[in-house]
This record gives structure tokens, C-alpha cells and sequence, in this order.
């Protein structure tokens, strides 16, 4: 049975209109579809030219936005966990946590052995992927500085005192001051030793950074009333599900264990 005209047209807008949302999804990307392929295309690059890495990574990219993430990207995807380095520095920070001078000095002693390590077997902890990152910024002129301070995880940072046990980064992009952890990004905070990357981690809500992170400089949190780092230490865990899903915990602020 022949088509009527006006059922012919309506086939046809029908298609047209489902090619033109075809093509749309198509070629939809993510917002920084540009700059993570730069960093894939690097991938397994080596280190022996850092100013040439950053070059290239940011080739062609002109917002301070996209140069960042290419950077940050290979960073997290490239860098390993170094777990036996993991362990002698918890212990060691464990051991020396009421000594400060001590603990300084054998940080200083470190630093040396975790960069070496870092370049010529791309194993490292947080201390280098924080350094790491930083260095890599600068050489395309982003302001990028390494934060210490305190991160809780199940195992970390649960009431008491508090230990400083991480560093992580602040970045200035465009005027303004941005927080990320290019350690957790990479999904190896839990010593996985294999890719997971974690996105919210990158220039994450400071409201949300501070859930898990809580700089020595308090100046770091990037917040106007900042809390305490005691109701830092003391409030509930948020795990990275609920900071990816943008999370806030309401109450009970604190807790006690009995």
C-alpha cells in the first residue's frame, strides 16, 4: 500500500530528527576530552626531559584549566605506589610523631631517595606525586604548591589526636585557588597498584575536600569558617562514594566510642 505524503513526511522528520540527535551524542565529549587525550597519547613517556613532558602534554591547549588536567592526568596515571616506601614512611612517622625535630630530619634524609626513586622507576607515594605534579605545573607556568597535613581513611586519622600522614596540592588557575590529590585520583590510597582514576579528586568543593583532608596550614582549607582539625578528626567518615556522589554528612557531627 503506497505511503500518504504527510506519513512519508513524518518518517522522514522522524529520521532526520533522530540522525541530527545521533550526531549530537556523537560528538558530545567530556570536558576535558581534549586534555586527557593528550595524556594519552604520552602515556609511558619517560622522565629524563620534565620541562619537554609539560610541553607536550599541553600542546595546542590554551586554557590554564585544560593544561592542568592534561598534567594532573598523566601524573595519576603514570606514577605507581611505592608500598614498601609506604610502609617505612608510616612507621617511621608513627614511631617519630611526638619528636618533630627528628621526624623533620628524617624527612630531609628521604626526600633525595623519594625523588630517585620517582624518576627512574615512576614508584612513588603521596610526598612525590604532590612534588611531582607541582614540578610539572611550573614548567608550563601554573602555580601549583604541595599541601601536608592530615587525610582520614578507615585506618587513618579516626578520633584522637591525628597524625600528619599525607600531602596533596593546591593549584591557582584562572584567579582563583583549586584542591586536589593526585595520590587519591589515582586509586592507589588503598594500595590497589593498579589504575582506577578517581575524578572527584580533581578540583574538588573545598566544602567536600575537607571531609577527608585537613591541612597543617590552615590557610589551605580554602573555606571562610573553617573547623577545627579536632572536629576534623572526630566527625564521621565519609568514604570516596559518598565525596564522588557530592555527600555532606548532617549528624551526628562527632562521635565517641565507648
Amino acid at each position: 500500500m503506497p505511503l500518504r505524503s504527510d506519513h512519508t513526511y513524518g518518517i522522514l522528520s522522524s529520521l532526520l530528527c533522530g540522525l541530527l540527535l545521533f550526531s549530537t551524542l556523537a560528538t558530545a565529549q567530556p570536558r576535558y576530552a581534549r586534555a586527557d587525550s593528550m595524556a594519552h597519547a604520552l602515556k609511558g613517556a619517560p622522565l629524563h626531559d620534565l620541562y619537554g613532558l609539560a610541553q607536550q602534554l599541553t600542546l595546542g591547549l590554551t586554557m590554564e584549566e585544560e593544561k592542568f588536567r592534561a598534567i594532573y592526568t598523566w601524573t595519576v596515571q603514570n606514577l605507581k605506589n611505592d608500598t614498601q616506601l609506604y610502609t617505612r614512611t608510616m612507621n617511621a612517622r608513627k614511631r617519630l610523631a611526638h619528636q618533630p625535630e627528628r621526624l623533620q630530619a628524617w624527612n630531609r634524609r628521604m626526600q633525595p631517595k623519594v625523588w630517585d626513586q620517582l624518576l627512574h622507576k615512576k614508584k612513588t607515594l603521596c610526598t612525590g606525586y604532590a612534588y611531582f605534579l607541582s614540578y610539572l605545573a611550573e614548567q608550563v607556568d601554573i602555580t601549583c604548591v604541595p599541601v601536608a597535613g592530615y587525610s582520614r581513611t578507615s585506618k587513618n586519622n579516626v578520633g584522637g589526636a591525628g597524625l600528619v600522614n599525607h600531602h596533596w596540592n593546591a593549584v591557582h588557575l584562572n584567579g582563583v585557588w583549586y584542591l586536589c590529590d593526585p595520590t587519591w585520583s589515582s586509586g592507589l590510597y588503598r594500595l590497589w597498584g593498579k589504575d582506577d582514576f578517581q575524578d572527584p579528586y580533581f578540583l574538588m568543593d573545598p566544602h567536600h575536600f575537607v571531609l577527608t583532608h585537613y591541612p597543617v596550614d590552615t590557610a589551605w582549607l580554602l573555606v571562610e569558617d573553617p573547623r577545627s582539625l579536632q572536629s576534623f578528626l572526630d566527625a564521621p567518615l565519609v568514604y570516596p562514594a559518598g565525596q564522588r556522589e557530592g555527600l555532606m554528612p548532617l549528624r551526628p557531627q562527632g562521635f565517641w566510642v565507648r
